[in-house]
């Protein structure tokens, strides 16, 4: 053992409580993005995996990550595909940005929705209501959902067909 790996391991022994690893472990698995940012999240991630010396396979801290993110953000990242916790972060950083970008520019990308009765006043159930999600960026999904009254009722009414444009 090199002379300053053995001097670190006996500070560590010295100076850290019993429990140190076994809490930092805790704190990694508990740990949400909440109101963070991802870039935030990204970093104190990082910090929690270095102060644990965490040394786990990389799925292992791919799985921990994607559980931290809130969930509109690891849904999206999770449909793309990734080999490394750095493809992760990077595709979380460029998913949050989409999603402010998006929010931030209102209805030009937004949704739109359409109802259509057919020329039928008294009721009031629309034949077909379709929304969908525009996006600038060629790998978002788009979702359709078609509802009317050529849809077969005992699935309830509702189909969903998602498309990848390429």
């Amino acid at each position: 053992m090199v002379p300053s790996e053995k001097m670190k391991k006996e500070l560590k022994r010295k100076y850290l409580p019993d429990n140190y690893r076994h809490d930092i472990f805790l704190k990694i698995n508990n740990f949400r993005q909440r109101d963070l940012s991802v870039v935030e999240f990204n970093a104190e991630f990082d910090n929690l995996m270095l102060k644990g010396d965490v040394a786990e396979l990389e799925e292992q801290s791919m799985a921990g990550y994607l559980g931290g993110l809130n969930y509109e953000i690891s849904n999206v990242v999770q449909l793309q595909p990734y080999w490394s916790l750095n493809d992760v972060c990077k595709l979380a950083i460029k998913v949050e940005k989409q999603q402010k970008e998006m929010r931030s520019r209102g209805s030009k990308y937004g949704s739109r929705e359409g109802f259509a009765n057919n020329g039928n006043t008294s009721s009031s159930k629309p034949t077909a209501v379709t929304k969908t999600m525009l996006s600038p960026a060629p790998s978002v999904l788009h979702i359709v959902i078609s509802q009317g009254q050529d849809v077969d009722d005992e699935v309830g009414g509702i189909y969903l067909s998602i498309l990848k444009l390429i």
